[in-house]
């Protein structure tokens, strides 16, 4: 008996051994093969804001056999993880230094890189990683030594106080995705060789810039070789030549006052946007889309920054106008992550989602309790075999349950289904960037590998993905999921629940994606002239947005041409409803039905999630779009918005027919002339923005510059457009309007105040009225650079109502 015992055990034994054997698979290779080095860096130093992509710098050096491999970063949460990823071709005796673009977590802190082959690590590297709130201040450095430039981070903003990071930005890793750049608020190059730039990097700049950047050129010697390979838009300067001079009064206010102790002479640059004579002008400042570029003269690593005690000051006085960021805002979720978010919601607007109509339920039911009630009757009736009915009737309803499911299954219960939504931005020329978001509906439980053209930065839809406190999304993209960089871009493994919608998002540029070509031309309270389609595509429900007014246009069909001849009337925003993303619908849709609503809330949505993310106005972002030339005025105020049905990118399922459902908004710019004599610029078109304000106080309205000030003040900066600064400017057009006024008998509760810069202080305007208040003697309220700066305060608490300031110009042009 005991013998058996342990024969039994010894049998037992053998089998537990075997099935290790069985099942025991080699692990993955854990040190780099002989031969092959690989050495990881975060670029900016590891720093990103949250929901902005960090790009990964990985050189690559292979001295054994050929490999093909990928490079990849796995980031983990408890929703499920995802992988960024990219492939990389090693022949023999290679070196090579590949990008990896990351959508980083709000608390990751460090991230492995791998270099993987099949089921083989390769290699692998910890990068340390630092997650910035958006409130944050970055500034990116690009120059061979900072010296004073580390001053920035000692000046404090006192109305809007954040915290000033510095990070190092080295030139040959300017991203060629202009998304990458959004962690930054300023960029400084001083004495840096840019003529290496590729034209990609050349338009990540750019867009980076008219999206809102801030670019600061250093001057002085090596003022031509940091402009060398900047975009014309970014450098539309040429240096004259290089000027020694002792007198920078200029750059001393600038600097709060503060003496220059040093003798000089100082090398200053002279360019030819330079109006200063012989003086040259320390400081030149020009827009940009929504960005500026201040070039200074002298380099900002020498004399006499770097023995001056005003530095720090003329920072501050530097930076301060883009500094304000309203504390209203999030500080843990970006625009690009709230604007995903806002588009959850038209994904899912998929027509084969639809419920059946009433109409063909209720006949399904008639038909239904025909058959069931007296047809089953009268049948078994005529038969004598009416005690049969407790068969007939149950049997009866199975069938119509199942011939109803298996008639809906057929129709909709097989097909993938693809929503495809896209927001396209295009500049003058036919550079597009594009921003599509794709929802899958899937009939079964299923895990997909989706091949998407073009070499795209794929990512989750939803900002919950990225965040640890929230709960499962069903809109999220979950599971392992790999998002493949690279041409084609890819996503493997995106696992769908039966009967579930899951989506992503792709972020792409093209070099051609085909043109709106204007020629308009504002004549008194009339624009004239034509809009023409160059797209090989319709350009469906298209309208001209001018200011505050919408022109309808119809649909262009490609190459054909629309006659604008249209009088623009000042018209005011409204407070609250009204905004113009209800005005470019209301052409369209003026008494909206059931039959169209669908349609219509979906182009809703995505206006508003373009527009509006945060909940009130921004105006489009215009990341493709291009300067004016010559006369012509480009201004964020006006655009064309309409609608295509081709919608990039293309998207393969593999071995799966899907039905594919697409529509994209385009908008562009429509740079436009104003014919010479006397003109009128309306208040709606000039662009402002809120540079400063204090606690207790919000956004409200559907304009920029329509905020609810509880008490305190608020500042707001006007840019004129710099064609407009060479004609006779006789009068600026000031609307105001103050909501509460109008319960209270007309009392104004705001004083309203234009800073004057011959005078350096701020002057109030009396009687101030509701609508248009005049101001002649412009000079002095327009600086050299067409800003104007317009202060409101408050001093009654709980006075209640929204305010808003608009300004707008009267004048002649030769």
């Amino acid at each position: 008996m005991r013998t058996k015992k342990i024969r039994t055990l010894v049998v037992l034994n053998l089998l537990a051994l075997a099935l290790l054997f069985v099942s025991w698979q080699p692990v993955s290779a854990q040190t780099t093969p002989a031969g092959l080095e690989m050495q990881a860096q975060a670029a900016f130093e590891g720093n990103f804001k949250y929901g902005e992509w960090l790009p990964i710098w990985a050189t690559l050096e292979n001295t054994g056999t050929d490999t093909d491999a990928v490079l990849q970063a796995q980031i983990n949460q408890s929703g499920g993880n995802i992988t960024f990823a990219t492939r990389v071709s090693l022949p023999y005796s290679s070196r090579k230094q590949v990008v990896l673009y990351v959508l980083p977590n709000n608390f990751s802190r460090e991230i492995e890189i791998q270099l993987v082959s099949e089921d083989t690590l390769l290699a692998s590297q910890v990068v340390e990683v630092s997650p910035i709130q958006t409130d944050h201040y970055v500034v990116g450095i690009a120059a061979p030594e900072w010296g004073p430039l580390a001053q920035i981070s000692s000046i404090h903003f006192e109305r809007s106080p954040r915290e000033i990071v510095l990070t190092d930005l080295a030139l040959d890793q300017i991203p060629d995705q202009p998304a990458s750049l959004n962690s930054f608020d300023v960029i400084i190059l001083n004495d840096a060789d840019t003529s290496a730039f590729s034209e990609a990097q050349q338009h990540s700049l750019e867009n980076w810039v008219k999206n809102g950047g801030f670019l600061v050129i250093g001057g002085g010697a090596g003022t031509e070789k940091t402009a060398s390979g900047l975009p014309e838009s970014l450098a539309n300067f040429e240096v004259q030549q290089l000027v020694e001079t002792s007198d920078l009064q200029n750059l001393e206010q600038l600097g709060g006052g503060e003496e220059i102790l040093l003798s000089g002479p100082f090398l200053v640059s002279q360019i030819t946007r330079s109006s200063d004579g012989d003086s040259p002008a320390v400081l030149h400042q020009w827009p940009v889309g929504k960005g500026t570029v201040s070039l200074v003269s002298l380099s900002l690593t020498d004399a006499p920054f770097n023995a001056w005690s005003g530095t720090p000051e003329f920072w501050k006085n530097l930076l301060a106008n883009d500094a304000y960021f309203p504390f209203w805002l999030p500080r843990d979720i970006s625009q690009r992550q709230m604007r995903s978010n806002s588009m959850s919601y038209p994904l899912s607007n998929l027509p084969a989602l639809d419920l059946p109509s009433i109409k063909n339920l209720g006949v399904l039911l008639i038909v239904y309790i025909l058959v069931i009630g007296p047809v089953n009757y009268w049948t078994l009736k005529r038969r004598k075999k009416l005690h049969l009915a407790w068969v007939t009737i149950p049997v009866l309803t199975a069938v119509f349950a199942v011939g109803a499911f298996g008639l809906a299954y057929a129709m909709r219960g097989n097909d993938i289904v693809t929503n495809k939504l896209a927001i396209i931005n295009l500049d003058q020329d036919g550079y597009a960037q594009i921003n599509s978001y794709i929802g899958m509906f899937s009939p079964a439980q299923e895990s997909y590998e989706i091949d998407i053209s073009g070499s795209l930065l794929l990512s989750p839809t939803t900002s919950n993905y990225y965040d640890p406190w929230s709960s499962y999304n069903p809109g999220s993209t979950i599971g392992e999921t790999v998002f493949m960089q690279g041409e084609p871009s890819k996503v493997v493994g995106l696992e769908i629940n039966q009967w579930s919608m899951q989506s992503f998002m792709s972020e792409n540029q093209t070099a051609y994606f085909g043109q709106i070509v204007s020629d308009l031309t504002l004549s008194g309270n009339q624009l004239t002239g034509s809009i023409e389609n160059r797209m090989e595509q319709p350009l469906m429900d298209a309208a001209i947005v001018f200011g505050n007014s919408v022109i309808s246009l119809g649909d262009l069909a490609p190459q054909e041409s629309f006659a604008v001849e249209a009088a623009i009337t000042e018209q005011s925003p409204e407070f609250y409803g009204g905004t113009l993303t209800y005005k470019i619908l209301e052409a369209y849709y003026p008494n909206i039905n059931f039959e169209y609503q669908r349609e219509y809330e979906l182009r809703r949505s995505i206006l508003d999630a373009t527009f509006q993310p945060f909940g009130f106005w921004i105006g489009p972002a215009f990341e493709g779009s291009a300067p004016a030339q010559g006369d012509n005025l480009s201004l964020p105020n006006v655009y064309l918005v309409g609608w295509v049905e081709e919608v990039p990118p293309e998207i393969q399922i593999n071995g799966k027919r899907a039905t594919q459902n697409a529509l994209g908004m385009l908008t562009t710019h429509l740079p436009f002339q104003v014919a010479s004599g006397e003109y009128a610029l309306p208040t709606t078109l000039i662009e402002g923005r809120l540079t400063d304000q204090s606690s207790n106080n919000g956004y409200c309205g559907s304009t920029s510059t329509s905020i609810f000030l509880d008490y305190g003040s608020a500042e707001f900066e006007f840019q004129i457009p710099p064609a407009m600064l060479d004609t006779e400017i006789d009068e600026l057009l000031v609307r105001f309007q103050e909501e509460a006024s109008q319960w209270n008998g007309g009392q104004i509760n705001t004083t309203l105040s234009i800073y004057d810069w011959d005078k350096d202080r701020w002057s109030g305007i009396s009687n101030l009225a509701n609508g248009i208040n005049g101001i002649d003697d412009t000079d002095s309220y327009i600086n050299q650079n067409g800003i104007i700066k317009i202060k409101l305060e408050k001093d009654v608490a709980n006075s209640g109502g929204c305010l808003l300031v608009l300004v707008g110009l009267e004048g002649f042009k030769p």
